[in-house]
């Protein structure tokens, strides 16, 4: 669980498990070069000075996404077919988090499994 304190106006900068870095105020977090391991719960504490010295903490989790950095590669089919012909392709996605799904489309229509 990842966790900042602020104070009245005053500004830090902290490490979170030695990897991102962040820049925080009075009302923000600001984490830079996120990576999957950034994902997890977040928690804000707002606290009250004396005499009551209240707590209240809210909870978020993030979850980090990495979407493929090009679009998919088609390879093996060809321009046009004869009738009776098997059609064989290959659709290849780069690597992504969550892992893309691939499909195939005729017409707006999904084909194959």
């Amino acid at each position: 669980m990842y966790f900042w304190h602020m104070k009245l106006e005053t500004s830090f900068n902290c490490v979170h498990r030695g990897r991102e870095e962040s820049e925080s105020g009075l009302t923000s977090v600001t984490l830079r070069d996120l990576t999957f391991e950034s994902s997890g719960s977040y928690k804000c504490e707002v606290s009250t000075e004396a005499p009551d010295f209240k707590t209240v903490l809210k909870n978020k989790f993030m979850s980090i996404w990495a979407p493929p950095r090009s679009d998919p590669d088609v390879e093996g089919l060809r321009p046009s077919y004869y009738i009776g012909d098997l059609v064989s392709g290959n659709c290849t996605s780069a690597s992504s988090y969550p892992p893309a799904s691939l499909a195939w489309y005729l017409n707006g229509q999904q084909v194959g499994t």
